[in-house]
């Protein structure tokens, strides 16, 4: 009787660590999707604002690869600093894509993180 307490307090301790590893997760991807969103295609006046976008990942990113694959932390923090190149180098199409792979890249994080069937099994 007593190994099926402990057994059933680990679980539950388990669970809630998943929920609140869940819950964070979805409050750093929806921060970083946001931030990024309200930056313009405009390169040029993104400046400011793509630095800031690197400096948000860097202090989340620690946080973060404890929950996740890596490869995926990776892909953030390379078009992070795709996003800050091409800011800087007045590279419109291409700062373009690199927002969009930067939100792709979140939005995976995101999914990886949410507590589901698909992300279970």
């Amino acid at each position: 009787m007593k190994s099926a307490t402990v057994s059933a307090s680990i679980l539950l301790i388990i669970i809630i660590l998943l929920c609140i590893n869940s819950i964070a997760l979805e409050k750093c991807t929806s921060m970083l999707l946001e931030a990024v969103n309200e930056m313009s295609d405009d390169p040029i006046y993104e400046q400011k604002n793509a630095a800031e976008l690197v400096e948000r990942w860097e202090k989340l990113e620690p946080f973060v690869s404890i929950s996740v694959v890596h490869l995926e932390t990776e892909a953030v923090t390379n078009a992070a600093s795709l996003i800050q190149i091409y800011s800087q180098t007045n590279n419109q199409s291409e700062f373009i894509a690199a927002k969009r792979l930067f939100s792709l890249a979140v939005d995976h994080i995101g999914f990886s993180g949410r507590l589901s069937f698909e992300t279970i099994f």
